[in-house]
């Protein structure tokens, strides 16, 4: 198997943060269907807002709720049969340029983690056939089954489209177990999937992996590369400090607003994230003047 694995750090950059690709998206999905994904969102967090939740939790907490807020069953693959498929950051215009398939996937597992965080994605070749598997894996959380559904879906879209609709999966596994008998995973995957499994992957032939792209673009890839390099080596960082933020968001107004008790909720010593601040040009004062700038900046969320 080759595990192309992500090393980190961080700056503060808010265009750093995970999921913003793959938030996106399935967002507008949902719109399409004619749901509202911001409320389904906020009714799945703890206080109803995202100040109140951990970010590592976000996606889990929304994925687990979904069907049920959405009144279907299905809503995953549903979510991903409405997105149109676009290139909506470097990562994915990297690979739209990429100089074959098997290049463009080796963009997508070297920057996997900041698509997701959670992504735990590999490549298997054996033969004939390989293998895509794309794991997220949430801290307390089992196999998600409206996420895999979904990116099951969209992940067959967008390998479709860097390869001019040559992508067509051979396989499709799910870690989750089997939801009863239903036609929409023929109708959107063109197979029955198989659950239970170790993982959750999409089988392709491996012929794929040497087509030569239509729309590659060294130049480019080359002017992307360094931007996304400097992302992964600050996305530990960065994530870190989302969790701050948002730490410091949900105890806005409370007597639980000082550094000793953030400190402390992050098993960290006062002075150690005070040094851990001063180094990145900031200060515990400033983030709370920021958040409340941020709360006053959107009505209506207390």
């Amino acid at each position: 198997m080759e595990h192309h694995d992500a090393s980190p750090r961080t700056d503060g950059r808010a265009s750093l943060a995970p999921n913003r690709t793959m938030r996106r998206l399935v967002m507008e999905g949902l719109g399409r269907l004619g749901h509202d994904g911001a409320r389904l969102a906020y009714e799945t967090l703890p206080g109803g807002h995202p100040a109140y939740c951990d970010p590592h939790l976000e996606a889990p907490l929304f994925w687990s709720g979904i069907a049920e807020r959405s009144g279907d069953d299905c809503i995953g693959l549903h979510i991903a049969e409405a997105v149109r498929p676009r290139l909506l950051d470097d990562i994915l215009l990297i690979m739209y340029a990429s100089d074959s398939f098997e290049d463009a996937l080796a963009h997508f597992l070297r920057f996997q983690r900041l698509l997701s965080g959670g992504f735990q994605a590999a490549l298997e070749r054996r033969g004939e056939t390989s293998r895509l598997i794309y794991d997220i894996n949430y801290p307390g959380f089992g196999p998600l089954r409206q996420q895999a559904e979904c990116l099951a879906v969209l992940l067959t879209k967008l390998f479709a489209l860097f390869t001019d609709d040559a992508f067509r999966p051979t396989a499709v596994t799910f870690r989750h177990g089997c939801p009863g008998r239903t036609p929409e995973y023929r109708r959107l995957l063109g197979l029955d999937p198989a659950f239970g499994r170790p993982h959750d992957s999409l089988g392709f032939a491996s012929s794929l992996l040497e087509r030569r792209s239509l729309n590659a673009n060294p130049g480019l890839v080359a002017r992307l590369l360094p931007p996304l390099e400097d992302d992964l080596e600050n996305l530990d960082d960065q994530q870190f400090l989302l969790r701050l933020q948002h730490w410091v968001e949900a105890h806005l107004g409370s007597d639980e607003l000082r550094l000793s008790r953030c400190a402390r909720a992050f098993g960290l010593k006062q002075i150690d994230l005070r040094r851990w601040l001063a180094e990145r040009g900031t200060d515990f004062p400033t983030l709370c003047d920021e958040a409340r700038e941020r709360r006053a900046r959107t009505p209506g969320q207390t």
